[in-house]
């Protein structure tokens, strides 16, 4: 496809919906259903899209229920200063537990770009999970699938979304205490191609998980489901949102608040180091 979003989460949403949907306009047939305040100066602001296909644009007003997204741009705690009823902490149980639903969430702009496009060439549904603010660039890969970002083998971490840059820097962190975190970006949660973290916890013995999603049903929650199936064993632990409503507040220091951050992520790890794997 032409046209693409290099920066596509380092941007405001709006230049990114605007520029990226009026690319996928002029090369798929697509239809965008919008809250479109006047057409064209809607909440995505794609004039030149509505100008040219206006058959395919509708306007459902205060029905949003009746949406059909292919993205939830305010991912986890990112409408940080809306409060709970912005902060999407549930949508990664709710999607994987709809039959034939796919669940992608990109770790950084490049995968975000790469979910897209696979998303666009899938007969069936698809729920793409971004993040409101910028998030730091990864190691870049062509493929999109679980990528080792940091090598080691003292405790391997798994995390996607924004969470992702966080393990990065709690593995350094660790680095200066002689322990090798193994770091991985895991942008899909359904389905999940396990062979990678199968490899890395085979010669670490264990995995912390970090999500920005409450404990329940999320990232972790698919993980841990996965590797007792598969009679694998190790020690394990997960970062996430325990059992609350969460606050508004700066972004930052709401991620910090509920664990997400590097300095406890490194924590974590090694106190999970310290156990004895049986």
């Amino acid at each position: 496809m032409n046209g693409r979003v290099k920066n596509l989460l380092t941007t405001p949403n709006r230049t990114f919906n605007a520029v990226e949907l009026d690319a996928l306009a002029a090369y798929f047939r697509t239809v965008i259903f919008d809250i479109l305040h006047n057409r064209g100066t809607g909440h995505w602001g794609g004039a030149a899209s509505v100008a040219e296909f206006p058959d395919r644009f509708f306007n459902v007003g205060v029905a949003e229920a009746n949406m059909i997204d292919i993205a939830g741009a305010y991912g986890g705690l990112s409408d940080s200063f809306d409060g709970a009823s912005h902060q999407a902490i549930t949508d990664i149980a709710i999607m994987r537990a709809l039959p034939n639903m796919q669940v992608i969430v990109p770790s950084d702009a490049r995968q975000a770009e790469m979910a897209l496009e696979y998303a666009l060439k899938q007969d069936g549904p698809v729920y793409i999970r971004l993040n409101r603010n910028p998030m730091p660039d990864l190691p870049e890969s062509d493929v999109l699938q679980t990528v080792r970002i940091v090598e080691g083998d003292d405790v391997t971490i798994a995390a996607n979304g924004i969470t992702a840059s966080y393990a990065t820097k709690a593995a350094d962190l660790l680095a200066k205490d002689g322990i090798r975190a193994e770091v991985f970006s895991v942008p899909f949660v359904k389905p999940f191609a396990s062979d990678a973290l199968v490899e890395s916890v085979a010669k670490t013995k264990r995995i912390l998980t970090v999500e920005e999603h409450v404990l329940f049903g999320g990232f972790g929650s698919m993980i841990s489901e996965h590797f007792m199936k598969a009679g694998i064993f190790c020690e394990f632990d997960s970062i996430g949102i325990e059992d609350t409503y969460t606050e508004s507040g700066p972004y930052d220091t709401l991620l910090e608040k509920y664990g997400i951050s590097a300095e406890a992520i490194a924590d974590r790890a090694r106190a999970l180091i310290k156990k004895k794997t049986k």
